[in-house]
Order: C-alpha cells, then structure tokens, then sequence
C-alpha cells in the first residue's frame, strides 16, 4: 500500500514542482574545460608560437578558446 501512495502522491505534486521551477533564478553557465595530458608532450605548439610543428586542430581548438 505504501509504494502505490508514495507514487500517487508524486503523480499529484510533479506539476506543481514544475510550475515553481519556471520563476527559480537560472544559475550562470559552467564553462566548458578541455585539459590535453600526453606521454613526453611539452610546449612546442603551434598556438604558442612554434611555426615548426604542425597541430593545425589543437591551433584551430585554442584559438576558438581560451589559453
């Protein structure tokens, strides 16, 4: 009897749970955070300044981003 009442009651208030859902202040967005780890990988990247190697994709990511 307990389940079909706990069910009940949640059928019951859900709509009201959404209605005061809509006037909760919306929380400010997360940013989103890619953070790159490789085997023996230092900075000698093309986004930081080294024309020799070639990574047009992780140039391409960072300059679509924040370093």
């Amino acid at each position: 009897m307990k389940p079909i009442l706990t069910l009940l009651t949640s059928l019951l208030l859900a709509p009201l749970a959404a209605l005061g859902a809509e006037d909760a202040p919306k929380p400010a967005p997360r940013p989103n955070i890619l953070w790159l780890v490789a085997e023996d990988m230092g900075v000698e990247l093309g986004c930081y300044g080294t024309p020799e190697v070639g990574t047009p994709r992780l140039d391409r990511l960072a300059s679509d981003g924040v370093r």
